[in-house]
């Protein structure tokens, strides 16, 4: 970081502005490449921006490779064509983001290439990044950093951008299916809807407790009561509670309601959704986790909770002894003292059951 910050007030010194306020792209690297031919062949200028990530080359020529948020791109600087400007250069680090003009080519291992006509620094990284390979394997960091993750795994921004696809997909089903989008209120003087611990702020203005939410459901339902017959929100929730890879005090749930429908009906709604995001993403019906690959297509598998859990027992759980179920506990590991018999069941049951439903299932009754 101290070289750095010499390389910055050097670039002042010689009247550069290091964090200039805007720059005016005309092409994204996927653009560019799309339209290479056209590009290449009229000899058109393209101005285009992003990060450094590579620099090599020396003497007279060197080739950086640089990203943007689409694509990588490499970028081809001669010394006889940018005259004194081409040593300015040096000043620069991995993780500065420059612009620059210039025009296409192909270089002789067939790769799309910017012949720089000009550049400036756009802004001046004042720390280094992670190293793809070796520098950012760490999961907490990670997930505590998540721009060095975004900047370092370009597969998580893909994700991102998937996550945006399927909230705008599901949106869309919703409303087509005659669905209402409401926002309800984050703020509750009664938190309700679901069995979780709050998180719990003051109201200055007027000197009362609130909650934040642990659900939307007890609002959403008034406006059933009120007249709405389907309505939905896509909300943030926040419960105060453990921290695991299934839970987060923070996240974000779909919740919706329909007047006239039982849980067949609601079933089968959720079938047709989960269905047609899926196809947003892979028409095939199809997607890959871990080591499997599992199929959407309808109707998905029912099962029954009780029936599912005794099948795996090979007795019946709801008249068994409390030792019995204690001793099922002790046998999967579960610590069991502190909780009631039905929370004991419950956890037997995930142990069991819940862990080998791989395919699209309803756990019903």
């Amino acid at each position: 970081m101290e070289e750095r910050l010499k390389k910055l007030e050097k670039l002042k010194e010689l009247g550069v502005n290091p964090y200039p306020y805007n720059f005016d792209r005309t092409h994204t690297f996927h653009q560019i490449k799309d339209d290479f031919a056209t590009l290449s062949q009229t000899e058109q200028k393209v101005s285009t921006c992003g990060r450094v990530i590579t620099v090599r080359g020396h003497g007279k020529t060197l080739f950086a490779t640089l990203t943007d948020e689409t694509e990588r791109m490499q970028v081809y600087l001669r010394k006889d064509r940018l005259g004194e400007k081409f040593d300015l250069f040096q000043y620069f680090d991995v993780g500065d983001f420059m612009g620059l003009d210039g025009t296409i080519f192909k270089t002789k291992t067939d790769e799309i290439t910017v012949l720089v006509s000009d550049y400036v620094l756009l802004s001046k990284s004042l720390r280094p990044l992670p190293e793809k390979w070796h520098g950012l394997r760490d999961i907490e960091m990670r997930y505590r950093k998540r721009y060095l993750d975004l900047i370092a795994n370009t597969e998580v921004r893909d994700i991102f951008k998937k996550r945006t696809r399927l909230l705008n997909a599901m949106r869309q089903f919703l409303d087509k299916q005659g669905f209402i989008e409401v926002e309800t209120p984050v703020l509750q003087a009664i938190y309700g809807g679901a069995a979780a611990n709050p998180f719990k702020t003051h109201y200055k203005a007027l000197d009362q407790d609130m909650f934040l939410r642990i659900a939307d459901e007890l609002y959403l339902k008034r406006l059933i009561v009120g007249g709405y017959e389907k309505v939905y929100e896509v909300c943030r929730d926040f419960r105060n509670e453990g921290i695991d890879r299934m839970h987060n005090p923070e996240f974000t749930m779909l919740e919706l309601y329909q007047a006239y429908a039982d849980y067949n009906d609601i079933m089968e709604l959720i079938e047709q959704m989960i269905e047609h995001l899926v196809m947003e993403i892979s028409p095939e019906k199809k997607l890959k986790f871990a080591d499997r690959t599992i199929e959407f297509n309808r109707p998905f598998k029912r099962v029954k909770y009780v029936d599912s859990l005794n099948e795996r027992l090979g007795f019946d759980v709801l008249s068994a002894g409390e030792s019995e179920i204690d001793k099922h506990c002790e046998q999967h590991g579960i610590d069991y003292k502190k909780l009631a018999r039905g929370s004991k069941i419950d956890k037997i049951f995930s142990e069991l059951v819940q862990n080998n439903l791989i395919d699209p299932t309803f756990v019903v009754d």
